[in-house]
């Protein structure tokens, strides 16, 4: 098993989860992971100690196919690691441990992800509209043009303070909505076809 000399300097475990991340000054080694809470609770009392940390690591390399190519992800597992000196002056009320949001499901997204979205949701607007339009406007780069102007609508709005409902205050009636005050009937069920 490999071993580092290094401070560590965060540790953190994701809310509702038994996962952590361990934080070191290590040049290479900057970010080890356990789901053992005893060992995450030693990392901690390392850095409230402040003390230069002989630690023992499991590395797994993996390497997944991209639509850039190959790429290689380094994984660092926390299996031990033995104080070898330092003090810090940190205080007992403190556990060490930081709790943190998870980065896949709430921490932030990533951009160019939201992006292929927006952009696959304005396609099938663009292909939904194509019926709608003149015969002489149906061609790809009409509707291209169309898909973009609704992902750069979708990716670029901003969430709106308020709620709201087709573009009124929550309790108006939207489309419906008489400024005069005079409430129209109910939409009668006879259709004419």
């Amino acid at each position: 098993m490999p071993l580092i000399e290094a401070h560590i300097v965060k540790v953190e475990r994701e809310i509702d989860s038994d996962w952590g991340k361990i934080h070191t000054d290590h040049d290479q080694v900057k970010e080890l992971s356990t789901k053992r809470p005893e060992l995450l609770r030693e990392a901690a009392d390392f850095r409230q100690s402040g003390a230069l940390v002989g630690i023992d690591y499991t590395e797994q390399t993996k390497t997944v196919q991209t639509e850039r190519g190959p790429r290689t992800y380094h994984n660092y597992y926390y299996n031990s690691g033995g104080a070898l000196a330092g003090r810090n002056g940190s205080t007992a009320s403190d556990d060490g441990i930081d709790i943190v949001q998870p980065k896949g499901g709430g921490g932030g997204e990533d951009p160019d992800r939201s992006w292929r979205i927006c952009l696959q949701s304005g396609g099938k607007l663009a292909v939904a509209t194509m019926p709608l339009m003149p015969v002489d406007q149906r061609d790809f780069a009409t509707q291209q043009t169309i898909a973009i102007a609704w992902a750069e609508f979708f990716f670029f709005t901003q969430r709106p303070a308020a709620p709201t409902r087709m573009g009124s205050p929550l309790g108006s009636r939207g489309a419906y909505y008489e400024p005069s005050g005079v409430e129209q009937p109910p939409p009668s069920d006879d259709l004419p076809f």
